[in-house]
C-alpha cells in the first residue's frame, strides 16, 4: 500500500486527523511531512497532529485529536464524555481528557488533561470511534465538577436511560476512592434514588420542595421489569427487549427506545400491579416508575392529600398529576 493510501485510510476513520507517528508508520519521512504541510496538503492542528486539507472541523474531530495527542491510554472524559453520551446538552468549549497517573502530558490550549490514579479497562468504551469513559465513570467524574442540581439531572438521565445502575455507580465510587471531591454528594443522591428516580425536571423540583418542607415522601407507582418485558415486543425476534441494562457510551444508540409512559401489563383490575402498599423500588430494585392507568383528579379531593395505596407520584406527569403537584406547590408557598 502506498503511503498516501495508508494515511488516507487512517484519516478516514479518525474524522480526517492523524498523528505524526501514524504518518511515519505509513511510510512518510520528516522531510515529506514538512513538504505536505508547506503546500497546505495537510494542516497542522496541534504539535504532532495533522489533518487532511478540506476535512470538516467538528466537535468529534476536536475530541479525537485531543485523545490522540494525549498518548496511549487517554480517553475523553468529564463534560466531553457527558456530551458525547447525551448526558450534557451543551457542547463544551474545552475538551476534557483523562490519562493514567504519571504520564507527562499536560493541559494546553483548548485541552484539559486530568490524571487518574485508577483508570481500568472497564472504565473505558468507544463512542463514535472515540475512546471515552463509560457512563458510570463519567457520572462519578462529573460529581466533582458539577453543582448538586446539575449532578442530579445527569445522574437521573443516566439511570432512567438505563445506561448505568445504582449498584454499578456505588462500586465505581469504591474503586476510584470514596474520599474524592463530590463523592459524598453523589452517595447521598444515590441513597435518595433508591426510592425511585424522577424522570423530569418538574418532578425533581417537586421532590426538593417535599424534602425541604419535611413532608412525607410520595409513594410511587411501579411495574415489575420482567412483566414489562413480557408486554413489549421482542427486537428482531431475538427475545430481548428494550429494558435490558447496559453500560457504556454506545448504550443509548443500542437501545430501541424507552418504553412509552403509561404502558404496562394488563391486569384484572385495570390498574398497575403495584396497587398493594409496600411494593416500592427499595423493596424490589428491579422495578421502575410508570403511571397507573386509572389515575384521575377525583382520586385526590384535597390538593395536599397524598395518593392512597401504591398509586403514587407518577414520573411522567399526566394532566391530573400536574394539577395535584401544582396545587401542592401553591399550598406550600402560602
Amino acid at each position: 500500500m502506498q503511503p498516501d493510501q495508508g494515511i488516507g485510510a487512517v484519516a478516514a476513520e479518525q474524522y480526517g486527523v492523524f498523528t505524526r507517528a501514524q504518518a511515519l508508520d505509513a511510510g512518510f519521512t520528516d522531510k515529506v511531512i514538512a513538504n505536505r504541510i508547506s503546500k497546505s496538503i495537510w494542516g497542522a492542528v496541534r504539535p504532532g497532529l495533522y489533518a487532511i486539507a478540506g476535512a470538516p472541523e467538528t466537535f468529534h474531530r476536536r475530541v479525537l485529536g485531543g485523545v490522540l495527542v494525549s498518548g496511549v491510554g487517554a480517553s475523553a472524559s468529564h463534560r466531553t464524555a457527558g456530551f458525547l453520551q447525551g448526558l450534557i446538552p451543551d457542547e463544551p468549549a474545552l475538551v476534557d481528557v483523562t490519562v493514567p497517573h504519571g504520564t507527562h502530558y499536560r493541559s494546553r490550549s483548548g485541552l484539559v488533561v486530568h490524571q487518574a490514579v485508577v483508570l481500568e479497562a472497564r472504565d473505558v468504551c468507544l463512542v463514535a470511534g472515540i475512546r471515552t469513559t463509560t457512563t458510570t465513570r463519567t457520572v462519578v467524574d462529573l460529581a466533582g465538577m458539577l453543582g448538586p442540581l446539575d449532578l442530579e439531572t445527569v445522574n437521573d438521565d443516566a439511570l432512567i436511560g438505563r445506561l448505568t445502575s445504582i449498584p454499578t455507580l456505588r462500586a465505581c465510587i469504591e474503586r476510584v476512592g470514596a474520599n474524592r471531591r463530590g463523592m459524598g454528594t453523589l452517595n447521598r443522591l444515590l441513597d435518595d434514588r433508591e426510592f425511585g428516580v424522577p424522570e423530569s425536571e418538574l418532578e425533581r423540583v417537586f421532590l426538593r420542595l417535599v424534602k425541604s418542607y419535611r413532608l412525607p415522601r410520595p409513594e410511587r407507582s411501579c411495574v415489575d421489569r420482567a412483566a414489562t418485558r413480557a408486554s413489549t415486543s421482542p427486537i428482531n425476534g431475538s427475545g430481548s427487549s428494550s429494558s435490558s441494562m447496559v453500560d457504556g457510551g454506545t448504550a443509548r444508540a443500542a437501545r430501541s427506545g424507552p418504553i412509552p409512559a403509561g404502558r404496562m401489563p394488563s391486569s384484572s383490575t385495570g390498574c398497575c400491579p403495584c396497587a398493594s402498599r409496600g411494593t416500592t423500588s427499595r423493596a424490589n430494585p428491579g422495578m421502575w416508575p410508570t403511571r397507573c392507568a386509572e389515575r384521575s383528579r377525583s382520586a385526590h379531593p384535597s390538593p395536599l392529600q397524598p395518593p392512597q395505596g401504591g398509586d403514587g407520584l407518577r414520573c411522567a406527569f399526566g394532566r391530573s398529576d400536574a394539577y395535584w403537584i401544582r396545587s401542592t406547590i401553591l399550598n406550600i408557598g402560602r
